[in-house]
């Protein structure tokens, strides 16, 4: 019972951020961060432009990584599907195009040898 009130409270206060006009709203599609001796830094990014800086405590980095690998995972098991991180998207895509970039370098060095061809003829 407890736990219901717990997440009736954040939801309400979800809806009230949401609702708050002074409250500041960001949609971000990217991120790079850092750590520094006292706190941590995050640049959130849409389209890989800047669009927000955000600064943390060691402390609240962590305890906000903790909830987000719970709240991921929970969604997960809900909808039987795992979520792909950027990191592994980014990885795909470069395993994708190294064959092509192979190709394309052995096409390249083809041509440049008939070019070299044509001008010893010539």
């Amino acid at each position: 019972m407890e736990k219901d009130k717990h997440r009736i409270d954040l939801n309400k206060k979800i809806k009230e951020a949401v609702e708050d006009e002074t409250v500041h709203s960001f949609y971000v599609n990217g991120f790079i961060n850092a750590y520094y001796t006292s706190d941590i830094i995050i640049v959130f990014t849409k389209n890989r432009k800047n669009e927000v800086i955000i600064n943390m405590s060691y402390t609240l980095a962590k305890s906000l990584a903790e909830r987000l690998t719970r709240l991921i995972t929970a969604f997960e098991k809900r909808t039987a599907h795992e979520i792909m991180t950027t990191d592994y998207i980014t990885g795909k895509i470069q395993e994708s195009l190294e064959p092509k970039a192979k190709v394309d370098k052995v096409a390249q060095t083809i041509i440049n040898k008939i070019k070299d061809t044509k001008k010893k003829k010539e």
